[in-house]
C-alpha cells in the first residue's frame, strides 16, 4: 500500500512539474512583447480585403521581428505598409522579411504605414465582433489575440477598404 502511495505521489508531482515547465515555456516565448489598441476595419458585405492595426512594444532587451500572422477569417494574410512615392503619392507594398522591433521599442501599425492585410474575406466583418490573429515573432515565438471588429476609440476615421483588391498586389 506504501508503494502504491509513494508511486502516486511521484507521478503527481512529475505531472505537476511538466505542467510548470509548459507554462513557463509558453510565457518565456511571450516575453517582453506587447500588444495594445488591435482592432480591424469594419467590411462591407463586398470587400475583399480588410486591414488590421495595432501597437507592439518590445519590452525585450533584444530586437524582435514580426515575421508572420495567420487568421482563418481569410485565404491570405500579409504583412503590408504604405511607401511615399513622393509628391503625395502613397502605394501599398507587401513587407519582405518583416517588421522589426528595437529593444525596448516599440511601432505603430497604424493607416499610412504598416499594418496587417486580410485578403480574400470568408465573410465580412461586422463591428462588435471579435476573430482571432496569431503574430509569429522571430525571438519572441508566436502569438495568438483576439481582435475586436470596428474603429479604435483613438482614430476618427470611418474609412473602409470597400472594393480594393489586395489579392494582386503586383503593380
Amino acid at each position: 500500500m506504501a508503494f502504491k502511495t509513494s508511486l502516486t505521489a511521484v507521478v503527481a508531482v512529475a505531472l505537476m512539474a511538466l505542467s510548470i515547465g509548459v507554462f513557463l515555456a509558453t510565457s518565456m516565448a511571450h516575453e517582453g512583447i506587447k500588444i495594445t489598441n488591435a482592432y480591424a476595419i469594419t467590411s462591407g458585405s463586398n470587400a475583399k480585403s480588410v486591414a488590421i492595426f495595432m501597437d507592439i512594444e518590445n519590452h525585450a532587451a533584444v530586437n524582435d521581428r514580426l515575421i508572420g500572422v495567420a487568421s482563418d477569417t481569410a485565404m491570405r494574410v500579409g504583412l503590408h505598409e504604405h511607401k511615399s512615392l513622393g509628391d503625395g503619392v502613397m502605394k501599398m507594398q507587401e513587407v519582405v522579411g518583416g517588421i522589426g522591433i528595437l529593444a525596448n521599442g516599440s511601432i505603430a501599425m497604424a493607416r499610412g504605414g504598416y499594418h496587417v492585410m486580410l485578403m480574400g474575406l470568408k465573410s465580412p466583418l461586422v463591428e462588435g465582433k471579435t476573430f482571432k490573429l496569431t503574430l509569429t515573432f522571430e525571438k519572441a515565438g508566436t502569438l495568438t489575440l483576439t481582435v475586436p471588429v470596428g474603429q479604435n476609440n483613438a482614430s476618427n476615421s470611418t474609412q473602409q477598404m470597400d472594393g480594393e483588391d489586395h489579392m494582386k498586389m503586383n503593380d
